[in-house]
Formats: structure tokens, sequence, C-alpha cells
């Protein structure tokens, strides 16, 4: 297995936190917004003004709208955060599909250090399109986070990522939401790795048991573990339960872990 991190991502992913903790202090910040009152109208504006290179963070806030742009993040653009109003009120959406895969991309991140918090990356092409991705990132195979941080309906695969828990009592690390049993969507996690934040480890609030793999967020949610590496910090039970959503339809499956 090639030591490329790779996420593919069909139709809708929601990455609460992407690629490294949030904790580190932004050198500056800019805004976007649609209606012109911030600094750019696009992002793909702000990404390529943004200083290269830089080894602090650059915050991107994104106010509220729908941004239909294909967002490439190059190598040199590093440590950028994007900040949106929250994953139903700002989203970014393409709808390319067919050809080089990696080409299809709404966003695609190649430079390290990448954030991403409370925004969408969608791409609408529909089930009649050739193959698509919303999200692809070949650059950091770190995420972090907390409470379902890793959440929505979508055909996600990733492989030789880390996934690391910023306790808050307790983590639940996934919550896919597949709620149409002839939906092709799930999340496929491979050669990857499960522990607590190394910032929480040395504040000593990691614990065995103070988390889980997922929950399902809707009736035909699915989840596939493999071939990783799971930290004694999840619990023995493995998965959860989010209130008012039935279990007996969610496939959630661990495979020679």
């Amino acid at each position: 297995m090639a030591s490329e991190s790779l996420c593919f991502v069909f139709p809708t992913l929601v990455l609460l936190i992407l690629s490294s903790p949030l904790s580190s202090a932004s050198s500056s910040a800019v805004t976007v917004s649609i209606d012109g009152r911030g600094d750019y109208t696009t992002i793909g504006q702000a990404i390529a003004e943004a200083p290269s290179n830089s080894d602090k963070k650059y915050t991107i806030l994104v106010r509220p709208g729908i941004y239909e742009e294909r967002l490439h993040i190059p190598r040199d653009k590093t440590n950028i955060v994007l900040i949106g109003n929250g994953r139903h009120d700002t989203v970014i959406l393409g709808h390319h599909n067919g050809g080089m895969l990696s080409q299809t991309a709404t966003v695609a991140i190649q430079g390290a250090g990448f954030v991403g918090q409370g925004i969408s990356f969608v791409n609408s092409a529909g089930p009649k399109a050739g193959p698509c991705l919303a999200f692809l990132n070949t650059a950091d195979r770190n995420v972090y986070g907390s409470i379902d941080f890793v959440m929505g309906n979508a055909a996600a695969a990733f492989q030789n990522y880390v996934l690391y828990t910023r306790l808050a009592g307790f983590s639940v690390l996934t919550a896919q939401s597949s709620d149409d049993p002839l939906e092709r969507t799930g999340f496929v996690f491979q050669y990857c790795r499960f522990t607590a934040s190394t910032e929480d480890s040395e504040r000593q609030l990691s614990g065995a048991g103070r988390a889980i793999l997922g929950r399902p967020w809707r009736a035909y949610s699915r989840l596939v573990i493999m071939r990783s590496y799971i930290d004694d910090i999840v619990s023995p039970m493995g998965w959860g339960e989010m209130e008012g959503t039935p279990t007996g339809k969610a496939s959630y499956i661990d495979f020679e872990n």
C-alpha cells in the first residue's frame, strides 16, 4: 500500500475538523462573502492570495452561502483554515464528473496543515453521472474532533489516516447517515489508526473506553473499519446508538483490526 493518503467522497460528506487541531494560533484572518461585504467574494480568491509556505495558520472565514466553485489548495498553500457558519449554511458546490477522477473533486487539498470546520463539500453531479468526487485530500492524514466529527451521507474511503479524539467526556468518531437501502453510500476506513490526541494524552485526559467508533445517524447507516489499529481509548463495545435512530438496519463491520 502506498503511503499517500486518500479520501474519496461522493456526494456529501461533512468533516467538522479536518487534518490538524484548531488550537494552533492563527496569524491572520480574512472573510469571504458572496454579497461583497467581506474581503473576497470567492473562496478561490482568498486561497490564491494566502501566504505561501506559511508555518502559521491562515484563517478564512466563509460566511453563509452556496459557493459554486472548484477549490484547489496547492502544495505551497500550507496551514489554510476554512471556517464556515455550519454545514447547512456554508456549502462549496461542484458538479464535475467523468474523465480523470481526481479532476472532478469539488475541493482538492494538497497543502499540508489544512483545517475545515462548519462547512460542507458537495458534488451534485447525481446518480446518472460519471465517477465524481466532492473532496480529495492528498496532503495530511490526520483528522481531529470530538463528537460525530466525520459525518454525513456519502460514499467515502479513508486510507492511511489517523483519527485523533479530542476528548470531551466521551468521544464519537463517526456518524454516517444513509437513509435509503438502495443508496450506495457508506464510510470505509482501511489501514487507519484510531487514538487519542497527543495534547489530551499529555494532559492525561485519555483513558480506556472513552470513545466509540461510530453511531448511526440514519436507519441505513453503513461503516466498515478494516485492517486498522484501534487504541484502547475506544470502548470494547465499539459502536453506539443515536437517540431516535433505529439500529436494526444499520451495517457496522469490524474486519481484521
